[in-house]
């Protein structure tokens, strides 16, 4: 049966494929680039809190079949708010007929330079995906330096301004988890509880840049709970955290839906230490049966281990 939280439609939630951050576990690391050089996603949801089934468009796209929306478009590129390989899969899925040969019919509406470094760059992002793509990284090297490495290899590649208007969203929002994961990991501990999530958004402000609009609309509550979460719950004792995840959520999305995460946190919990208490008890049985003999050889002992798993899992995972 589905959980009530999985039905609940959210208006701007991104695909979730980074890290998974185990409810109870607040000082887990955060690591939203997962695999180097792909392109960044949302960061997962916290606090017990999954990933909604039901995803978002986020902003009401524009009609792409009228050539001003997509010129319009193609110059806020250009200018720095939005990134061109996201353009073009909107303008495929939104303009069936009559822009086959996108963006060659709108380029006329651009003077010559523009022009010109829109065709560079979607002729180099094939060459500039398999530099990516043959990228060695540790994942044990901090996100910053893998994302500097990135810009270096794109750079490299086909230059700055060409990986500026391929990547920059990507780039801008890679740059505010990177950050936010460093505030969180050394300082937010140390920082004042009420100062914690202002210097998340003024970490927001300062990576997002030109793309702040953008990337801002896309975000729904879910992420920012995220977040918040992560930065208020470092440092804070199991019941503190408790505490902590009720008000937020509460804040973030309503009380209802927060009882009912606080519900499905009790349910988690105890499933927990069920299981917890069954591998405690499985292995203090097999190491009694052990003391005495070899199960595998000796009969007797197989059938009484048997019989006593079975009490065990009775006992401890009843269905």
């Amino acid at each position: 049966m589905l959980r009530p939280y999985v039905l609940i439609s959210v208006a701007t939630v991104l695909v979730i494929a980074w890290l998974a951050w185990p409810a109870g576990h607040a000082d887990a690391p955060v690591d939203p680039l997962k695999v180097d050089g792909l392109q960044a996603k949302a960061a997962p949801a916290a606090g017990g809190f999954p990933a909604p089934a039901i995803l978002s468009v986020g902003p009401t796209e524009p009609d792409w079949t009228q050539p001003s929306q997509r010129i319009a478009a193609l110059r806020a590129t250009l200018a720095g708010k939005r990134s061109l390989p996201g353009l073009r899969e909107e303008i495929r899925k939104g303009c069936n007929r009559g822009c086959e040969d996108w963006p060659e019919g709108d380029l006329a509406a651009l003077t010559p330079p523009e022009a010109n470094l829109i065709r560079r760059a979607l002729a180099a992002q094939p060459a500039m995906e398999q530099a990516i793509a043959s990228l060695v990284q540790d994942a044990h090297q901090p996100l910053a330096e893998r994302l500097a490495r990135i810009d270096a290899t794109r750079n490299a590649v086909a230059g700055q301004d060409v990986t500026q208007l391929l990547y920059g969203e990507d780039q801008a929002r890679l740059a505010f988890q990177a950050a936010a994961q460093d505030f969180i990991a050394k300082q937010a501990a140390a920082t004042p509880t009420a100062s914690r999530r202002q210097i998340l958004d003024d970490l927001r402000r300062q990576h997002y840049g030109s793309y702040y609009d953008r990337l801002s609309a896309e975000e729904g509550p879910e992420q920012h709970l995220y977040w918040a979460l992560a930065a208020t719950e470092a440092g804070v004792t199991p019941a503190q955290r408790t505490e902590v995840r009720l008000k937020l959520r509460t804040e973030y999305l309503g009380a209802s839906l927060a009882q009912q995460l606080a519900a499905q946190d009790a349910d988690d919990m105890h499933h927990q230490q069920q299981a917890q208490g069954y591998q405690a008890a499985r292995a203090a049985l097999e190491a009694d049966i052990r003391n005495r003999g070899n199960p595998e050889q000796n009969p007797a002992l197989a059938i009484e281990q048997q019989d006593r798993l079975t009490e065990l899992r009775l006992k401890w995972l009843p269905s």
